[in-house]
């Protein structure tokens, strides 16, 4: 039975079935149905969702903005401890497995947060459901994703025994999930995400896009450190970029990559710089597997081109800046998660809930090479 069928089984039952929406597909999936390329179609994704018979639909941007906050807490103690160094953010699955193959001994450096998408079924099975008196046994929750790996993404975490998704489907998928049941995308009134994991800061709304992770984490180290006031973008489109801020009062050098292949470009470049007598620490590195990061993801509108990836980033971009609030802390609805459920970043409920340490890395190196990984990711 295909995903789509599967899906197609839950909305026909009695469970109450709950989509998210990465923030790639809502500038890609309007090319399904003779838009342009970077159109932004949000309010009529959510639209046509719960016209298929979604119950709920939330944003996976708002798991983006818990993610960028307990990645932000985590770099904070990263860097008050000394390292290790660089964190290289770990919320792109397909650069995960392949740094599990050929980069094992990097393992400890990822960063232990989930992705964004696990984040957001997590909470909905969760804070969502006790704040909504919500059944979680009943909720199924279906991910509309860019990318065909985070079907594995969600396998992965339903091998340790816990089902935060419960199906993936792609943005070509969804459109032809919508065309069968002759939902017109363009048809549809605007709607808004559901309440509770529906609001996400320009930080969470730019994770599909190369930068947006670590503009997400350095504008959340800021305010970390008592800065309320500065705010930096990084929105360049080169495969490479190299950055440095001063947060609390520190020089943090950060890294941003895209296309796995520059990756051992990055660490060459470090090792050469590691051997000067003034050797410069790289603090964070953001890397994504595809070109532009997911907007360039393999579950996306074909064909897919440099072109077509360069204006679904410029339009991704618009519409997060569009947001006030720029960070996670300045979100309220994120605040409330915190305040009312979690307690705060980095605590034991938030590491139970939001973070996997080692257990995803042992999988899947025991399949591989039937060796653990560093154990000082655990």
């Amino acid at each position: 039975m295909t995903d789509i069928e599967k899906v197609k089984e839950y909305l026909k039952s009695d469970d109450i079935v709950v989509a998210q929406i990465a923030p790639a597909v809502r500038v890609s999936i309007g090319e399904e149905f003779g838009l342009e390329p970077g159109t932004e179609v949000t309010k009529k994704i959510v639209s046509a969702l719960r016209k298929l018979g979604f119950k709920y639909v939330f944003d996976t941007c708002f798991g983006a903005d818990i993610v960028a906050l307990e990645e932000a807490h985590e770099f904070k103690e990263r860097i008050e401890h000394g390292g290790p160094f660089p964190l290289i953010t770990s919320c792109c699955i397909g650069w995960k497995l392949y740094a599990l193959k050929f980069f094992p001994d990097k393992m400890h450096q990822l960063s232990t947060c989930m992705a964004p998408q696990i984040a957001t079924g997590a909470l909905a099975k969760t804070y969502f459901a006790e704040k909504s008196g919500t059944d979680p046994e009943k909720i199924k929750m279906v991910s509309i994703m860019p990318c065909i790996s985070k079907k594995k993404e969600a396998e992965l975490h339903a091998e340790i025994g816990v089902c935060e998704i419960n199906k993936v489907l792609t943005t070509r998928e969804i459109a032809q999930l919508l065309k069968e049941k002759n939902v017109d995308l363009m048809k549809m009134d605007d709607s808004d995400f559901d309440e509770f994991l529906g609001e996400a800061s320009q930080g969470g709304r730019k994770f599909g896009v190369t930068g947006g992770v670590a503009e997400a984490v350095v504008n959340t180290m800021f305010r970390l450190y008592g800065d309320n006031e500065t705010s930096i973008k990084i929105e360049d489109d080169e495969e490479v970029g190299y950055y440095s801020f001063n947060v609390g009062g520190q020089e943090i050098n950060v890294v941003r990559v895209f296309g796995l292949h520059n990756f051992v470009k990055v660490l060459k470049k470090i090792e050469e710089d590691n051997k000067n007598p003034d050797k410069k620490t790289y603090h964070l590195i953001e890397v994504m597997a595809c070109p532009y990061g997911c907007l360039g993801g393999p579950g996306q509108p074909l064909p897919i081109s440099m072109d077509k990836n360069k204006m679904r980033a410029k339009s991704l971009r618009e519409y997060a800046n569009k947001q006030t609030y720029t960070d996670p802390l300045s979100n309220p609805e994120i605040k409330k998660v915190y305040d009312t459920y979690l307690s705060a970043p980095g605590c034991r409920k938030s590491k139970d809930l939001l973070h996997i340490g080692c257990m995803i890395c042992k999988i899947e190196l025991d399949k591989l090479s039937n060796k653990n990984c560093d154990k000082k990711g655990d």
